[in-house]
């Protein structure tokens, strides 16, 4: 198994050598960039000897995954050029969670929802697929929005469209805000392309290092992770700039636990 850490890209300098395998880069902001910034970001990346497996924070608000405005056309467009970005970077899996691009209104159809994502997942999954890159939903927190909060709800979105590009994302915390992150992972495993695991400073939008009080509950999740067959990368999944001391402690614990 391999130890990730989502990052922006300007604070690659400011993450410590203790051990990450890769960074998590956010797509939207590779999709700002002009394609020799993403050359220079690879060359730093490179003397860093760090890849970005694994791409997060997908895409902005404007960038419709269900609900009204959807533009399928423009997703496709979106698509297309983050997929060739992060070919370039060496990523193998991109999450879909953008929360803010798929809060559906109050008693918008559900039914219409869902074949809304659909689309977008296929014409999504079909941009990154020319590259081999897997496309990952992930279930997210009611904290964050209303529509596709449990692992069921995203598995049988998977398993409707049947794209083999497509995986999903098993996120501890938002698991820990449905109550499923406890639970039987066996079912989900197979699906699964990608970890995430952090804890907060007080608030959803802050999403922090692992809290040594809170070590023997990760251990148990990532011992129950494992013995459910999971063998695929594990990424940090902060908001606040890199803590030397706290990603010193984070990455050692996940090693340990991991043994990786």
């Amino acid at each position: 198994m391999e130890i990730g850490c989502c990052i922006s890209s300007g604070n690659i300098g400011k993450l410590p050598e203790c051990g990450f395998d890769f960074v998590e880069l956010p797509g939207k902001e590779l999709f700002r960039m002009e394609p020799g910034q993403i050359t220079a970001l690879r060359r730093r990346l490179d003397k860093r000897n760090l890849r970005c497996k694994s791409l997060n924070a997908y895409c902005p608000e404007n960038i419709i995954i269900a609900g009204p405005g959807q533009n399928l056309g423009e997703a496709r467009a979106y698509a297309r050029k983050i997929a060739a970005y992060a070919s370039e970077l060496s990523v193998v899996q991109v999450g879909v969670g953008a929360p803010r691009s798929r809060c559906l209104p109050v008693g918008y159809d559900r039914t219409i929802a869902n074949e809304q994502l659909k689309e977008f997942l296929r014409y999504t999954a079909d941009e990154f697929a020319a590259y081999d890159i897997y496309v990952s939903l992930e279930a997210v927190g009611e904290c964050y929005c209303n529509y596709i909060n449990r692992l069921e709800e995203a598995k049988d979105i998977l398993d409707s469209v049947r794209h083999p590009f497509l995986r999903m994302v098993l996120d501890f915390y938002n698991m820990e805000q449905s109550g499923e992150a406890d639970m039987d992972l066996k079912q989900y495993v197979p699906f699964a392309a990608h970890v995430h695991i952090s804890d907060d400073e007080g608030s959803p939008d802050r999403r922090g290092f692992l809290r040594p009080d809170r070590y023997a509950c990760h251990e148990g999740r990532l011992h129950s992770l494992v013995e459910a067959g999971y063998d695929g990368t594990v990424s940090l999944e902060v908001d606040c700039p890199p803590d030397a001391c706290l990603c010193i402690q984070s990455c050692y614990f996940l090693k340990k636990v991991l043994n990786c």
